[in-house]
């Protein structure tokens, strides 16, 4: 039976929340949930402010392409325990600097939101299923406020994100 992990609801005991994993959308809920925790800790507004430190005040999108390319640089794609689903804080993240692709969108999402998504970008977990398999990846999809753009981040796919979306057979946007 899979298991839906949190190894850190309580990031200063470094306590493990242990659940029944249901699906997709038990977890997309839960991305969602520590996201928000994540936008208003003070480790992560502290670290993306240091990432976009030296770029124009305002300049949004290049706010967004540093925290991205950031992530990709600094956080190593770590797949989750063989039968479980294991969901990591982003201070946790930041701190092990080591994710699976659900822990990195999410992360990326804390991220945004401490800075550039409150100025109204949208954003989404995109769960994607490839070659007839079901919903076996996600991503953030954002879409940038100024020229509308949709915008894929995902670092796991860095370089071959063009490649993979190609190979997509199913998709669904979940608001992030």
């Amino acid at each position: 039976m899979s298991k839906l992990f949190d190894p850190v609801k309580n990031p200063r005991n470094m306590s493990v929340e242990t659940k029944t994993y249901k699906g997709t959308k038990q977890t997309i809920d839960y991305m969602v949930d520590l996201a928000r925790e994540g936008q208003v800790s003070p480790k992560i507004r502290q670290y993306a402010e240091s990432v976009v430190r030296e770029i124009q005040p305002k300049d949004y999108m290049s706010e967004l392409a540093a925290l991205y390319y950031d992530t990709c640089r600094t956080i190593r794609y770590t797949r989750d325990p063989a039968g479980a689903e294991y969901i990591q804080h982003p201070e946790v993240i930041l701190q092990n600097k080591a994710a699976d692709c659900d822990d990195i969108a999410l992360y990326i999402n804390a991220l945004l939101k401490s800075l550039v998504m409150s100025v109204g970008n949208e954003a989404y977990y995109t769960t994607v299923g490839f070659g007839g398999r079901d919903h076996t990846h996600v991503f953030l999809t954002v879409i940038e406020e100024r020229s509308g753009k949709r915008v894929i981040l995902d670092p796991v796919a860095g370089p071959k994100t063009g490649k993979m979306a190609k190979q997509v057979v199913n998709f669904t946007h979940h608001k992030a």
